[in-house]
């Protein structure tokens, strides 16, 4: 069957004689005849995935392609073949309860301090705080006492601002920037 094709095919050439049109043609039945290169359309335009008619009219046109599966009228749907089955996912949660709302990590505390960190050592371009004692507190609750002996213990580690001097040795951070 997929002879007669072919066959068109060289009476057109015969038909209206062109070197091009007979390059042309010779390269189509190449594509069409060679396993390697009608694979190769077929995996492009994804036909294993089709069936019914449109399978078999590939198959025409394609004499050459190797199908991985056989040719049938009706096929099962391809695309229910590949999904994958639903997983259910156990979401932790602190009161024991499936409720995605109340999630409890192991290492919530440890977040929570980093946080805290982050919002004490912060500063802005001209290296004021960005977050005051309050506002820190504002976000973390708990005791006021605490929380600002924390941010005091915390911004009081900070190590001053260092230069470098010309030769290469640390200078106090009130040398000048520029030297005039």
């Amino acid at each position: 069957m997929s002879a007669i094709v072919d066959m068109v095919l060289i009476s057109l050439v015969i038909y209206r004689p062109s070197i091009w049109l007979a390059i042309w043609i010779a390269v189509l039945i190449t594509l069409r005849r060679v396993p390697y290169l009608a694979n190769e359309i077929a995996n492009m335009l994804d036909l294993e995935s089709y069936s019914g008619l449109t399978l078999i009219v590939a198959r025409l046109l394609l004499p050459g392609w190797e199908s991985r599966e056989m040719l049938m009228s009706r096929t099962m749907d391809l695309s229910r073949e590949k999904a994958h089955t639903p997983v259910h996912v156990p979401v932790p949660s602190s009161t024991g309860s499936p409720d995605t709302i109340a999630i409890s990590y192991k290492d919530d505390a440890t977040m929570r301090d980093q946080f805290f960190n982050s919002m004490a050592d912060a500063r802005d371009e001209r290296g004021a705080w960005l977050f005051s004692a309050n506002q820190i507190h504002a976000a973390f609750g708990g005791k006021r006492a605490d929380v600002l002996d924390k941010i005091r213990e915390r911004r009081s580690a900070i190590a001053p601002a260092q230069f470098r001097e010309d030769d290469g040795s640390i200078g106090p951070a009130t040398y000048p920037v520029t030297k005039g």
